[in-house]
């Protein structure tokens, strides 16, 4: 099983790469909002000590400037995956985004899987 992540600033193309890796066989997609420290910084918001309850006061009211997809699917589906993702978004783009893989050692509560290794 791998964990497959894009994380990208082009935040109107979450759902293409959702649908795509669902059509090729993700057994799951989810989705975070995200904010990138450089965004944050750029926006020129005082952050200085304080609780996490206060540091996500303040993300929820600046603009999500980027979205976290992942999906941890069998390795036979990991080429697939990152392909499509990169039909939509050209990762080698300056400033679009990034896509990784992460090997999972056990996974629980996963459908339509089976372990391929």
């Amino acid at each position: 099983m791998k964990l497959v992540f894009v994380i990208t600033t082009q935040t109107e193309k979450w759902f293409d790469i959702a649908n795509a890796w669902e059509e090729a066989g993700a057994p799951g997609v989810s989705i975070l909002d995200s904010h990138g420290l450089h965004h944050v910084n750029q926006q020129h918001v005082e952050i200085g000590p304080m609780s996490a309850f206060s540091m996500s006061g303040i993300l929820r009211q600046l603009d999500t400037n980027s979205r976290i997809l992942f999906s941890v699917a069998p390795a036979h589906l990991v080429n697939e995956l990152i392909k499509r993702a990169n039909e939509i978004i050209d990762f080698d783009s300056p400033n679009t985004g990034i896509a990784f893989v992460i090997d999972v050692e056990k996974a629980f509560g996963l459908r339509r899987v089976t372990d391929d290794e």
